[in-house]
C-alpha cells in the first residue's frame, strides 16, 4: 500500500503545479498594460484610464472592467477591438486585441488608486496596472505630460482605433488649427460632442425678436458619427421662425479652444422667437443622440426669457400689442374711376422686419365696402439676424356712393424695439371719382339691414361696487349646517343655541363690507363742515380701501415700508405714493392747531378716489371740457369721452381704438363693454367690417350682462347680443353651415343662474332656521298631529336646505373658478392636443360662449357644444367678473 500512498502524492503536486500554471500560461499568451493620461489633476476635472490587451492566440479578450475607482466617478468608457494577421514565410498567425479607455471626473481631493483594471481571457481573467492618481484643488494641478514618441505611443501597434480618446502629442496636428475666442466656453458640456445654445436678449416686450443660435461642438481628436434622433428646441409661448436657410446641414463657422483641446463648432440651429405673452418664458432644450458613445444623448441649456408689456406712455391708439418692430406700408388702387356700386382693387404692401402683423386695419368710410382680402407672404432671414421680409394684401372695395369718395389712410401703430418708442406706419389710399348709376349691381346689399335698431351707447359710466357674498362669511357655513344640529343638541344639552347665537353676534365683518362702510361714512362727514372729522374720515376709508383690495394694512406702517408693502401686493408705486400722499396730509389736517375748513378736505377726498378708483370717473363727468390730444392718450377719462363722441359721429374703428385703450390700462366697467359691443357693431354696419367684429360685438354686450347692475342695461346688452348672434345666423344660413350659435348652459348650469348666489345661501339659511324650529316644535309637541306635521315639516326643510347649500356652493364655485370667454375668430376650427384640427368638428360661429378650462403655449383649452379641443388663445376673449 506504501506505493499506492507514494502515487497518490505524486498525482496531487501534479495537478497543483499543472493548475496553478494555467493562469500564468493565458497571462503569458496575453500581453496587458495599462496608464493614466495625467497622474495629477484638478477637482472636478476627468483623467482617462487605458488599458490594453493583445492576444498571441485567436481568442479573443473580452469583458473589460475597469475595478475600484473610489473617489472618481465614471463620466464615459469605449473599446476597441483589433484583428491583425501576418503571414511571415509562408506562416500565418493571427493577433487579437482590445483597447478600453474609461473617463472619469475627480470628485474628492487626495490621492487614489484606479484598477487594476482587468479583461476576461480562457478560463478566467487578466489584470493590468493599478495607477496613482492624485487630486489636488482646482487651477493647483501640473500641466499634463506628453506621450513620449514611442513608435506604440504606449499601446499596442496594431490597435486601429488609437486616441479615440486621443490627448495631444509634440506633433498634434491640431495644435496649428486657428480658433475663435468669441466661441470658446469656460469647459466643455460633454465628451466627444456637445449642445450649446445661446439667447441674444434676456429681456423683451411681447412680440420683440429674440435670436435663439444653436451650435454642435465636437472634438477633432474623437471620431465623430452621424447624430441621429435630433428633437427640437420646443417654444410654446413664442412664434418660431427659422433663420436659416436649410436646417438639413449643419454649417461650420469656426474653431474653439476649450481646456486645451480643439473643438470644431457647427451652427444647427438659428431661429427668431416672437414672445405671445408676458412673463418668464421658457425655451427647451435642443437634443440629439450621438451613436459612437455609450451614452449618447446630448442636451443644449434650457433658456428663459422676461418678457414685458411695452409702455402705456405714449401708446398710441390702435395699437395691437405683439405688433413689434420695423414697418412701412404702400399701397396701389385701381382703377380710379368707376361707376357706383362698382369695385377697385387696393393692393397693400406691409414690409419691414420683426413679428410682421396677419391683419392691417381698413379705413371705415361711409359707403365702402370692404371685402375679405388674400394675402402673399414673401418673409425669411433678413440681414443683421432679423426675420422680415414683405406680406402683401389685396383687398377688394366696393364703393356705394357717387362723387368724389375719399378712401382715407390706412394707419397701423407698432412698437419699435430699436427706438424704445411708438411709431405709425401710413399709407394713403387717395380720392376715387364715382359716377352715379341707374342700376344698382346685384351682389351688393346695400338697402338690406345689418344690426338694425341697436341700443344707444351710454355716455356716464356705471362705475364699479363693492358686492359681499354671504358664502364667504366663515361663520355662514357652520350656522347653516350647525344650526339644526345645534338645535337637537341643545334639546339634550340646553344651551347650544345660545352659543351659536353668540358666534353669530361676534363674527366680524368682511374687509370689503368695512371699506363701503367707511366709504359712506367719508361722504357723509363730508356733507358737513367739521373739517377733522373729514379728514379722519377719509384716512379711515383709505386704509379700509387698500386693506380690501391689497391685504395691506396702513395703520403702523409709514413712509419706505408702506411703500414697498403696497408694491410687493401689486399696486403701482405711482398709485402707492399717491395713497400715501392722501393718508399723510389727513393726519396733518386731524392735528392742525389752527383747525382745517371743509373744502380742503374734498379736495383731498376727490385725490382719493382718483387714486384708488373707488368710484370710477366720479371726477369725470361726461360734460366735462375737451382735454388735449397728449392727455386724451393717458387720461381714462378723456379717453371715454373722445370714444363716446366717436360713437355720435359715426367713427367707429376711433371709438374701438379708445375704448381697447381703456382696457389695456386695466379699467373695467359695464357701460365701456357695452360701447365698445356697439362700436363694433357699428363697423359692421357701415360696411367696414374686420374680421372677428361680430365675436367682438358680442363680447362687448356678454361682458357689459355679466358686469353690470342696472336691469335697463343688462336688457339692451340682452336685445343687442340676439341681435348680432341673429346676424352671425343668417350669414352662416347663407353658406351652408349650421344655424345654431349659442348651445345654452347645461341643466345644472340653468339652475344654478336661476338666482343669484345671495338668494341660493339666503334660501338655504331660512330653511335651516324652519328645520331648526320643527326640531323644538317636535321635541316639545304633545299631540300625535302636532308632532306629524313638525316631523313632516323638518322633512321638508331638510330636504330645501341641502339643495340650497348645494346650489349657493355651486354658485360660488362658479363666482371664483368658473373662466369663460367668446370666441372672436370667424369658423374657428376645434384643435386636438398636438394642435391639429378634429375631423368631424364644424367650424365654430363667432359669438359662441365657450368655457376656458386653461390656457399654455398660446393656446386655451375650452368646452363648448359638448366638444373639449384647444383654440388659439387670441381667438377666445374671456368674460370679465364683477
Amino acid at each position: 500500500m506504501t506505493w499506492l500512498r507514494q502515487l497518490a502524492a505524486f498525482l496531487a503536486a501534479f495537478a497543483v503545479v499543472f493548475l496553478a500554471g494555467m493562469p500564468r500560461a493565458f497571462a503569458q499568451s496575453l500581453d496587458v498594460t495599462s496608464n493614466v493620461d495625467a497622474a495629477e489633476i484638478g477637482l472636478g476635472d476627468t483623467v482617462v484610464y487605458t488599458l490594453q490587451a493583445m492576444s498571441r492566440t485567436k481568442e479573443q479578450p473580452s469583458d473589460p472592467r475597469i475595478g475600484q475607482h473610489q473617489g472618481f466617478t465614471l463620466v464615459d468608457t469605449g473599446s476597441s477591438p483589433s484583428h491583425m494577421v501576418s503571414i511571415v514565410n509562408g506562416r500565418a498567425s493571427e493577433q487579437h486585441g482590445l483597447t478600453t479607455q474609461w473617463r472619469l471626473r475627480a470628485d474628492r481631493l487626495g490621492t487614489f488608486t484606479i484598477g487594476p483594471a482587468s479583461v476576461a481571457f480562457g478560463n478566467g481573467r487578466v489584470s493590468g496596472q493599478a495607477q496613482r492618481v492624485v487630486v489636488v484643488a482646482p487651477g493647483q494641478g501640473h500641466a499634463r505630460p506628453r506621450r513620449p514618441r514611442d513608435p506604440f505611443g504606449g499601446g499596442s501597434p496594431f490597435d486601429p482605433f488609437r486616441g479615440i480618446f486621443g490627448a495631444p502629442d509634440d506633433d498634434d496636428p491640431f495644435n496649428a488649427i486657428q480658433t475663435d475666442p468669441k466661441l470658446s466656453l469656460p469647459a466643455e458640456r460633454a465628451p466627444v460632442a456637445f449642445l450649446h445654445a445661446t439667447i441674444d436678449k434676456q429681456r423683451v416686450v411681447v412680440g420683440e425678436q429674440v435670436t435663439l443660435t444653436v451650435y454642435l461642438y465636437e472634438d477633432l481628436h474623437q471620431r465623430q458619427g452621424r447624430p441621429s434622433d435630433v428633437h427640437e428646441a420646443t417654444a410654446n409661448d413664442f412664434v418660431k421662425r427659422s433663420l436659416m436657410q436649410d436646417e438639413s446641414r449643419a454649417v461650420l463657422v469656426g474653431n474653439a479652444s476649450i481646456g486645451g483641446k480643439v473643438w470644431s463648432v457647427k451652427l444647427v440651429r438659428k431661429s427668431a422667437l416672437f414672445p405671445l405673452k408676458t412673463g418668464r418664458l421658457e425655451i427647451a432644450p435642443m437634443s440629439l443622440s450621438l451613436p459612437q458613445v455609450r451614452v449618447g444623448l446630448r442636451e443644449s441649456e434650457r433658456l428663459y426669457v422676461d418678457v414685458i408689456e411695452p409702455p402705456v406712455e405714449g401708446r398710441p391708439a390702435g395699437f395691437q400689442l405683439g405688433d413689434t418692430g420695423d414697418f412701412s406700408l404702400s399701397a396701389q388702387v385701381t382703377p380710379r374711376s368707376l361707376e357706383q356700386h362698382g369695385a377697385v382693387g387696393v393692393t397693400v404692401e406691409l414690409r419691414g422686419t420683426g413679428n410682421i402683423p396677419a391683419t392691417i386695419p381698413m379705413p371705415e368710410i361711409a359707403g365702402v365696402e370692404w371685402l375679405e382680402p388674400s394675402t402673399r407672404d414673401a418673409l425669411g432671414p433678413a440681414s443683421n439676424d432679423l426675420y422680415g421680409g414683405t406680406r402683401t394684401f389685396a383687398y377688394v372695395a366696393r364703393v356705394h356712393k357717387e362723387g368724389a369718395v375719399d378712401l382715407g389712410e390706412i394707419r397701423l401703430p407698432y412698437f419699435d424695439p430699436r427706438t424704445r418708442g411708438y411709431s405709425v406706419a401710413r399709407a394713403a389710399l387717395g380720392i376715387l371719382s364715382v359716377a352715379k348709376s341707374d342700376g344698382r349691381d346685384g351682389g351688393a346689399d346695400v338697402n338690406e339691414p345689418v344690426l338694425a335698431n341697436m341700443p344707444a351707447p351710454r355716455a356716464e359710466l356705471e362705475g364699479r361696487r363693492a358686492e359681499s357674498f354671504i358664502t364667504e362669511r366663515p361663520v355662514y357655513w357652520g350656522a347653516l349646517f350647525g344650526s339644526p344640529f345645534a338645535c337637537a343638541i341643545a334639546i339634550v344639552l340646553g344651551d347650544a343655541v345660545r352659543r351659536a347665537r353668540e358666534r353669530r353676534a361676534s363674527a366680524t365683518p368682511s374687509p370689503e363690507k368695512i371699506a363701503k362702510d367707511r366709504h359712506a361714512e367719508a361722504t357723509s362727514a363730508l356733507k358737513g363742515d367739521d373739517g377733522a372729522k373729514a379728514a379722519a374720515a377719509i384716512a379711515r376709508a383709505v386704509e379700509a380701501d387698500v386693506l380690501a383690495k391689497h391685504g395691506v394694512n396702513l395703520r403702523g406702517t409709514s413712509g419706505d415700508a408702506a411703500l414697498s408693502e403696497l408694491t410687493d401686493a401689486g399696486m403701482d408705486e405711482t398709485k402707492a405714493k399717491e395713497v400715501l400722499a392722501v393718508v399723510a396730509a389727513c393726519e396733518d389736517a386731524r392735528f392742525s392747531p389752527s383747525g382745517v375748513e371743509i373744502e380742503p378736505m374734498r379736495a383731498l377726498w376727490k385725490r382719493a378716489l382718483a387714486a384708488l378708483v373707488l368710484a370710477l370717473f366720479v371726477l369725470f363727468p361726461a360734460h366735462a371740457g375737451a382735454a388735449d390730444e397728449g392727455d386724451e392718450q393717458t387720461d381714462p377719462a378723456a379717453l371715454f369721452r373722445g370714444a363716446t363722441q366717436a360713437l355720435a359721429a359715426d367713427k367707429p374703428a376711433e371709438a374701438i381704438a379708445k375704448l381697447e385703450a381703456l382696457g389695456d390700462r386695466g379699467v373695467v366697467d359695464a357701460v365701456i363693454s357695452f360701447d365698445r359691443g356697439l362700436a363694433y357693431a357699428a363697423r359692421v354696419r357701415l360696411g367696414a367690417e374686420q374680421p372677428g367684429d361680430l365675436g367682438r360685438a358680442a363680447h362687448g354686450f356678454e361682458e357689459a350682462r355679466a358686469l353690470t347692475f342696472d336691469r335697463r342695461l343688462e336688457d339692451d346688452a340682452t336685445n343687442a347680443l340676439a341681435s348680432v348672434r341673429s346676424e352671425v345666423a343668417r350669414r352662416r344660413a347663407r353658406t351652408g353651415d349650421p344655424v345654431e350659435i349659442a348651445s345654452g348652459f347645461s341643466l345644472g348650469r340653468s339652475i344654478v343662474e336661476l338666482l343669484p348666489e345671495n338668494a341660493w345661501a339666503i334660501l338655504a339659511a331660512v330653511m335651516a332656521a324652519v328645520l331648526t324650529g320643527a326640531i323644538v316644535a317636535r321635541r316639545l309637541a304633545e299631540l300625535p298631529r302636532a308632532k306629524v306635521a313638525a316631523t313632516t315639516s323638518a322633512s321638508i326643510a331638510g330636504a330645501l336646505l341641502v339643495a340650497g347649500a348645494v346650489l349657493a356652493y355651486a354658485a360660488r364655485d362658479a363666482r371664483l373658478h368658473l373662466r369663460e370667454g367668446i370666441v372672436v375668430a370667424p369658423n374657428a376650427r376645434l384643435l386636438d392636443g398636438k394642435h391639429v384640427a378634429i375631423d368631424g368638428v364644424a367650424p365654430i360661429p363667432e359669438g359662441v360662449r365657450a368655457r376656458i378650462l386653461e390656457e399654455h403655449g398660446g393656446f386655451s383649452r375650452v368646452h363648448l357644444s359638448g366638444a373639449d379641443g384647444y383654440l388659439p388663445s387670441s381667438f377666445v376673449l374671456p368674460i370679465a367678473k364683477r
